[in-house]
């Protein structure tokens, strides 16, 4: 696996939206890495914990928008 991937399994990151008081910020378990065929092609999923969801994310968009809270 690429080292230069932002998370890896088991961090706790922060999806944080526009406004820095806004409740609806969630925190999320990266639970699994998702690989394609090349190096510049994963995925990340993602267990959110106040939405309850799982949701996959490109990693384009996650290293881009989320933030790493705590690194087991």
């Amino acid at each position: 696996m690429n080292s230069q991937k932002k998370f890896k399994v088991g961090d706790l990151i922060i999806y944080p939206q526009e406004h820095p008081f806004d409740s609806s910020n969630d925190y999320g378990i990266v639970v699994e890495i998702i690989l394609g065929n090349n190096d510049l092609d994963y995925c990340y999923r993602i267990h959110w914990a106040v939405d309850m969801k799982t949701t996959i994310e490109e990693w384009d968009f996650a290293e881009r928008n989320f933030l790493l809270v705590r690194r087991p």
